[in-house]
């Protein structure tokens, strides 16, 4: 059952898979356009082992305090805080994409991470945790762990990615992105 939940989570893209943010705040509005690919939980032996995920995301802030919002499917809206050269507090709220066969009479889903971002210079580490509540009979709340590392530069970042949802649950992912306006 928890691998059902983790998985309808992850599909009706309430858990955001890609972090692609730098331990270092954005200074004035930056845009990123990019995308994932994740390996496909509803993969059919060898067919479609790999699904693709859009990725945009708006930052604007002041190099100590960064507002944040991605769609990834869903919707996140966070912050970044900058703790020290190098190193930054990062949260959000997700909410997952209207749909027309989504009933949500019994409230939305809804996804919160909190994560650090290590590093500088070219290259991050980002471990983060996420506590997903989804309501109704069926639903219930979980917690989820992720830890996904990458390079980067003025114009662009990559990401190697996992989030594990406990057992043998894991999801692997791969970014890419441009970003355009102020960046470190």
């Amino acid at each position: 059952m928890r691998r059902w939940i983790v998985l309808v989570l992850l599909l009706s893209g309430c858990v955001p898979v890609a972090t692609l943010r730098t331990p270092e705040a954005a200074r004035g509005p930056s845009f990123t356009v990019g995308a994932t690919l994740v390996t496909n939980p509803f993969a059919n032996r060898d067919q479609y082992p790999v699904a693709p995920l859009p990725y945009l995301a708006y930052a604007e802030g002041d190099g100590t305090l960064e507002w944040n919002l991605n769609l990834q499917w869903g919707l996140r809206g966070g912050a970044k805080w900058a703790l020290a050269p190098g190193a930054a507090l990062d949260f959000g709220l997700t909410l997952p994409p209207p749909s027309p066969d989504a009933d949500w009479s019994q409230g939305v889903p809804v996804a919160v991470d909190l994560g650090l971002l290590l590093g500088g210079e070219g290259v991050y580490l980002s471990p983060r945790v996420h506590w997903v509540g989804v309501p109704g009979p069926g639903g219930g709340e979980n917690w989820l762990f992720g830890l996904s590392t990458g390079l980067y530069g003025r114009e662009w970042i990559g990401e190697v990615g996992v989030l594990w949802a406990g057992e043998n649950d894991l999801i692997l992912s791969l970014s890419g992105a441009w970003r355009f306006g102020s960046g470190p």
